[in-house]
């Protein structure tokens, strides 16, 4: 990496049509050393929604050029691919496919949120069965956790299938809580 620590930026397809608009040609690629390109949900059959306009090769390009991977951020249905081995099979074909066309270099998954035990060990299986299907060091996996679901993390299992974890921190204090009145 050209930075002596990780640096890692959320890009989503949406933002190029703000006002004004955020788009590749904004992106400071030069402090980065990673962009999270937001998102593609799978569904409950285990096809991809991939919104329109969502792929830019230029986003690619641009970033490999300065030395910046470039993530898809994914989630989706996890009750539909935990019940059903063959949803899952296709979930995980369907992520390889587009993620080798597309020229990622990972997978970060958004799960908002597990809740239980069973999502705790679901988790474990799902970053394993991702870490096969996108081996290291070719690719690249994270996770985004949330710190109140702390006790649904198994992060003694899940570190060894990970690349990196992303805090995510931006519902911990609102209106909804006594933080921060």
């Amino acid at each position: 990496s050209h930075l002596p620590k990780r640096l890692v930026a959320d890009y989503t397809n949406g933002s190029k049509y703000l006002n004004p608009p955020y788009d590749v040609a904004q992106i400071p690629f030069k402090k980065l050393t990673h962009i999270i390109h937001a998102g593609v949900p799978w569904n409950s059959d285990g096809s991809l929604s991939v919104p329109d306009g969502f792929v830019e090769p230029e986003l690619i390009k641009k970033a490999h050029k300065n030395g910046v991977k470039v993530m898809l951020l994914t989630g989706g249905d996890f009750a539909a691919i935990e019940g059903s081995e063959q949803v899952f099979d296709i979930v995980l074909a369907n992520l390889q496919s587009f993620v080798t066309t597309n020229d990622y270099d990972g997978i970060d998954i958004d799960w908002e949120f597990p809740s239980d035990n069973t999502d705790r060990a679901f988790f474990v299986t799902l970053m394993t069965r991702l870490r096969e299907t996108f081996p290291s060091p070719r690719y690249e996996l994270s996770a985004d956790l949330a710190p109140w679901n702390a006790p649904y993390y198994n992060m003694k299992r899940l570190k060894d299938q990970t690349d990196f974890f992303n805090l995510m921190v931006y519902d911990c204090a609102g209106p909804w809580t006594s933080i921060g009145h």
